[in-house]
């Protein structure tokens, strides 16, 4: 091609990088902004003028809305152009993977592993819904992997004719016919739950390696769709109840999003208990660990179709999974005590934070439980195991086996203009030296807010734990003095007894508690659970806008509460005070959760280098005497690098 080739004056496109169906993935550069880009040139053939100018009209209305959706799990759409009769829509870049291609090279993964991607995946369409942008091409090439934590859903509204009358233009299936719900198939309009079966279909594919009405022909597979039943699923074990509920016909009775998200989240956290399937297990792909934590239960009654995880996110909005409360994707880690994982229910984040999508104690790459792939012709369509050439038709969109590809949206407004969850310690009880005294600042209760937008994700909160066991080495020394500035170096901190320093990738140093690891990093933050129960500590260091950490905690405040993500709130205080040589703000509260009241210090603070930082505290109000001295311990030895 011309290698000046540009659209709309500014986006200089280098190389494809992607091809489907639908049209041709560029890499590119934005020259007004000097950043890579990925362009995505939407090619059809209408058959007439008319159906060309709806087409472009209403690809671009959809793109314009799934730019508009600022999820983790949700692809950052940047501009949309109309630009030699058909629509361009210019996204974020970024490595990546889709699951499509996952499944060619490495085979069926394990139930835990896909149940962790469904999370993610689910916590982006129900964003989506919530904002009225339907899918309509849920499949696994539109699922991108990104790392080994994030979950990335590519191709809202423009994969497919946005008019549901009619299936066809030009003669052709608008779609990817093996992952269409029965009622599309019937000319009937999509609709949440038809992105809800088509999710169940590529999980199925995800954890069995074919499609669930794999025949030998599309028009075959088409007449299953409509007319038979799924074939039944051999290696997903404790996957199946979801992937059945997903994939009923009839829409009406077809499962709901909160009910899907707590089987999905029972089934990550089933990998942790004996084997959920009789077939014999695999040997994990070379390198990958067997060992990573499992999420707990993820917190939301059954429900109707089409409605979002149920349950109280956290403050700082959380997927439905197990995202922190400053968004993200982590997950919540297993429990071995009485506040362990028990069963369905329990807490996500963005659309649910507590359990992500990788959170699933496999790591893509492993084989799944049920032995290797399915050797390539053994079924139409089946995904072939590792190394081999796939040939159903979801792996004819995806040729590079690591491609750059539009991902990672912006974090939540939340996130980046608080993002974050600092905080601060109270009063202590004296087993840990107190804090500087700190300043009170506006009234103890109320929701005093200032003016401004932040939307925090819904992320609903675990299932209820039974009685709490004996917080887990909590710390035994009484330090004696608060963290030194930051440029003291963390060598210079003595942990209490029994503790020991972790120096982070992030660039900090913090002292843990023997059995506590880190969990669920994504992106510039990380939380660190309670071996035995839901506390966790989460840091922060996604940069955030405003100069002043109490506008930054207010703002947060007030879109919680006024979206009722925090059941019971009862603001306690906000204070100032100096930490690490420099001006912090810590916020205060309780909310009552599914699981039982809970304490929250959230401080924030801005380091001298400029780079912001919170740490975020949560623990039972039943135990915060303890908890309190686990905050204190935790931020006397925090050393930024």
């Amino acid at each position: 091609m011309d290698e000046e080739r540009r659209v709309a004056g500014r986006y200089h496109l280098l190389e494809p990088i992607g091809r489907g169906g639908m049209g041709v993935v560029w890499r590119a550069h934005d020259d007004l902004l000097d950043r890579a880009v990925a362009v995505k040139e939407v090619l059809y053939h209408p058959t007439s003028d008319e159906d060309r100018e709806t087409f472009n009209r209403r690809t671009i209305r959809e793109a314009r809305a799934a730019g508009r959706i600022d999820h983790p799990n949700v692809v950052v759409v940047h501009d949309v152009i109309e630009e030699d009769g058909r629509p361009w829509i210019v996204m974020q870049l970024v490595r990546s993977q889709s699951l499509g291609q996952v499944l060619r090279d490495q085979g069926p993964l394990p139930p835990a592993r896909v149940a962790a991607i469904g999370l993610q995946v689910l916590d982006a369409l129900c964003t989506a819904h919530a904002a009225g942008v339907l899918h309509r091409d849920v499949k696994p090439e539109n699922v991108l992997l990104n790392g080994e934590t994030r979950v990335v859903l590519t191709d809202f509204g423009i994969a497919t004719m946005p008019e549901e009358a009619g299936l066809t233009m030009t003669g052709g299936i608008i779609g990817t016919p093996a992952f269409m719900p029965p009622e599309r198939l019937n000319g009937e309009p999509a609709t949440p739950e038809s992105d809800l079966w088509s999710l169940g279909a590529t999980l199925y594919a995800a954890v069995e390696g074919a499609t669930p009405f794999d025949r030998k022909t599309p028009v075959a597979t088409l007449a299953a769709i409509l007319h038979d039943e799924p074939a039944p699923p051999q290696r997903a074990g404790a996957l199946r109840p979801v992937l059945e509920g997903l994939l009923r016909k009839d829409p009406a009775r077809r499962m709901g999003a909160a009910e899907a998200a707590a089987l999905l989240n029972a089934a990550v956290t089933a990998a942790s208990g004996p084997p959920a399937t009789t077939a014999a297990p695999a040997a994990a792909a070379p390198g990958l660990p067997h060992n990573r934590p499992e999420p707990g239960p993820w917190s939301g009654a059954p429900s109707g179709p089409s409605q979002p995880p149920s349950g109280p996110p956290q403050p700082h909005g959380t997927p439905p999974h197990g995202t922190p409360p400053h968004g993200g994707t982590a997950m919540w880690p297993g429990s071995a005590g009485p506040e362990g994982p028990t069963g369905p229910g329990g807490g996500t984040g963005m659309a649910g934070h507590p359990t992500a999508p990788n959170g699933g104690g496999v790591h893509a790459g492993h084989a799944g439980p049920g032995g290797p792939g399915v050797p390539p012709g053994s079924r139409a369509g089946a995904y072939p195991a590792p190394g081999a050439q796939g040939r159903g038709s979801a792996a004819k969109e995806t040729p590079a086996k690591v491609i750059l590809l539009v991902v990672l949206p912006l974090l939540l407004v939340a996130a980046v203009a608080g993002g974050w969850y600092g905080y601060r310690s109270l009063a202590g009880d004296g087993t840990l030296a107190q804090d500087p005294t700190p300043t009170e600042i506006g009234p103890t209760t109320g929701t005093d807010h200032p003016s401004g937008d932040i939307s925090p994700s819904v992320s609903p909160e675990p299932a209820t734990p039974s009685e709490d066991p004996t917080p887990a080495a909590e710390p035994s020394e009484d330090p004696s003095q608060e963290p030194s500035p930051a440029s003291s170096t963390p060598a210079a901190v003595t942990p209490p007894k029994g503790w020991k320093i972790h120096r982070d990738a992030l660039g900090f140093s913090i002292a843990l508690p023997s059995g506590w690891v880190p969990f669920g990093r994504e992106g510039d933050r990380v939380r660190f659970h309670h071996p035995n129960n839901r506390d966790y500590l989460q840091v922060d260091l996604t940069p955030w806008e405003d100069p002043d950490p109490v506008t930054a905690l207010r703002i947060v405040e007030m879109n919680s509460t006024k979206r009722g993500y925090l059941p019971g709130y009862e603001r306690i205080a906000y204070r100032t005070s100096r930490y690490l040589g420099v001006e912090s703000a810590e916020w205060e509260f309780t909310f009552t959760p599914s699981f039982g009241k809970v304490r929250v210090i959230d401080r924030a603070f801005r380091l001298g280098d400029g780079r912001s930082i919170m740490l975020y505290w949560q623990a039972a109000d039943s135990r915060w005497t303890s908890g309190l001295s686990y905050f204190k311990a935790f931020t006397r030895t925090f050393q930024p690098a």
